[in-house]
């Protein structure tokens, strides 16, 4: 099955990895430059991190918590 990404699924898991990087930095897990630039993360985990969110944002909103 070949996944198309709409529009507001791409805002959806840019907003969610958005998030997760703000509460990695206040949790004083990374810094933001970290953050901003991936440093110590391939592509791919990065890209892997968002699908992770984009789930977890779909999951809580099937369960109604969204």
């Amino acid at each position: 099955m070949t996944r198309h990404w709409t529009d507001t699924m791409v805002a959806v898991a840019t907003h969610a990895a958005v998030t997760a990087a703000q509460a990695r930095v206040a949790a004083g897990e990374t810094t933001a430059v970290e953050e901003c630039t991936g440093v110590g993360r391939t592509c791919a985990e990065v890209r892997a991190h968002a699908e992770s969110e984009l789930r977890a944002w779909q999951a809580d909103g099937e369960d109604g918590k969204a």
